[in-house]
């Protein structure tokens, strides 16, 4: 077995969530949703207005802002732009699985809750050792 990972004097637990790609779209769809209805295109129309950001700012740039940026600038439709802003988050993801595949000692976990009960242990057990 490998080591611990430490990090700063401190052991290091890597934990993955691997949720069936099909849940993780769906919940990618309603979190987005959903910052939707909580005000991020006011957000984005916000900074649009103020005049001093352009689409080349990295902030722009993020996933969800440039979408409903490209909106506002009138290159494509509302519906589009959160179509679009949900495909860019699920790419996103799909990017961010394949580095943590990549991560040496990380623990896979099928559902939240299994990996809820995991990090308790992996505390507990932390606790015991110090």
């Amino acid at each position: 077995r490998e080591r611990p990972a430490v990090l700063g004097g401190m052991r290091v637990g890597r934990f993955v969530i691997n949720q069936p790609r099909e849940e993780l779209h769906e919940r990618i769809q309603r979190r987005f949703e959903a910052m939707m209805s909580a005000g991020l295109l006011d957000e984005v129309r916000a900074l649009h207005r103020r005049g001093d950001l352009t689409s080349d700012k990295p902030a722009i740039r993020a996933v969800g802002y440039r979408q409903l940026w490209q909106h506002l600038e009138g290159t494509t439709s509302l519906d589009q732009a959160v179509h679009d802003g949900i495909v860019a988050t699920r790419r996103l993801a799909k990017r961010q699985m394949t580095w943590l595949r990549a991560l040496s000692q990380a623990e896979w976990l099928n559902s939240p809750t299994v990996a809820g009960e995991r990090v308790l242990a992996w505390l507990a057990d932390d606790a015991e050792n110090e």
